[in-house]
This record gives C-alpha cells, structure tokens and sequence, in this order.
C-alpha cells in the first residue's frame, strides 16, 4: 500500500442491534455520533475514487470473478493445513520461505483483483 492508500473494514461503528456495545460505551463515559448508514460507497482504487451502492465493488467482472478464484485457491490451500503438525504440510519449507504478497503477485493477474486481495490482506493480517 502506498502511503496515501488506507483500508477501512468498518469495524469501528456500531449501530442498530448492538445494544451491548452501548452499554459498554456508556460505562466507558463515551460518545458517540450519528454516521451515514445510506446512500452510495466509495472505493478508491488506482488513484481514482468510484460511487456504487449494495456490496458488489465496482471492478468488472473479470476482476471480481479472479479474486474469488484467488479466495477459492487460498482456503483450498489452507483447508490442507494441520492446525497440529503445520510443518508436515507438502512443499512446507517453500511455503514458509514466501510472504502472503508475494504469493498474491505469483497467483493473481488482473491488477484490479490483485490490489483488493493484498489490501484485504494487509488489513487483516500484516504489512507486505
């Protein structure tokens, strides 16, 4: 990610339902306020800032279809994993001498599905 890139998986707000949550922010002697729950998206990708509405990201679909190849190829792989014994997995050595971003690079090509997936990546899990 560059440094004017963010990712924003909107983990942070709470709302309708999460009465809890509330209770937790009151006891804490916080605030909150009103957020837009409405209206359009907006995803910046590649410099460029894109409105769309519902939960499909405006990629094409050619972008869409290979990230979810790319998520198929992750879980099939990491199904195979021994929680127990992760160094007996096949080709073990290889795998541990590769990062998550290089792996996305090797598997992926459409530019659009690759940046998603790494930015994803790097949200949930690390730097690349």
């Amino acid at each position: 990610m560059g440094s004017n890139d963010f990712v924003d998986l909107g983990g942070q707000w709470i709302g309708k339902g999460h009465d809890q949550m509330y209770k937790l922010v009151a006891e804490a002697g916080l605030q909150t306020f009103p957020t837009y729950t409405y209206g359009k998206n907006i995803l910046r990708l590649d410099g460029k800032n894109s409105s769309y509405k519902g939960e499909t990201l405006p990629l094409g679909l050619f972008a869409l279809l290979s990230a979810l190849k790319l998520m198929y190829v992750f879980d099939r792989k990491s199904s195979k994993i021994s929680l127990e014994n992760p160094w007996l997995m096949e080709n073990t050595y290889e795998m541990d001498n590769r990062s998550i971003g290089n792996w996305i690079e090797e598997t992926i090509s459409n530019k659009k599905a690759r940046i998603l997936i790494k930015r994803t990546a790097e949200a949930m899990l690390c730097k690349m």
